[in-house]
């Protein structure tokens, strides 16, 4: 069974994109795929001009469903991520440039 088919886009940077449609027509795949949570069974998926290959890494991901901590807020998941990889947290700040593991420069929302 296929879940999507015939998807292509690309966002360009500082663009927003939003996914809208009914409850199971895929949303939540396209994310999956672009999260490299999903290997898509046909095509491929490239973040940053690159076909990803695993989880993108350069990309922030909370699940639909409660799969954290009930008690934390969604920044308190987002800030779990460092901590459980490995990596030393650094404290966030509006407008200050961000450093994913691609080495791509994002800016943190304001």
């Amino acid at each position: 069974m296929k879940a999507v088919d015939d998807v292509s886009f690309e966002i360009a940077e500082g663009e927003t994109l939003g996914l809208v449609g009914e409850s199971g027509c895929g949303k939540s795949t396209l994310l999956n795929l672009a999260a490299g949570l999903l290997r898509p069974s046909g095509g491929n998926v490239h973040v940053l001009g690159a076909p990803l290959a695993g989880i993108n890494r350069s990309a922030g991901y909370l699940f639909q469903q409660d799969a954290l901590m009930p008690l934390k807020t969604a920044p308190d998941h987002v800030a779990i991520g460092p901590p459980v990889a490995g990596v030393a947290a650094q404290p966030a700040e509006a407008g200050r440039p961000v450093e994913p593991a691609s080495g791509a420069p994002l800016r943190a929302m304001r």
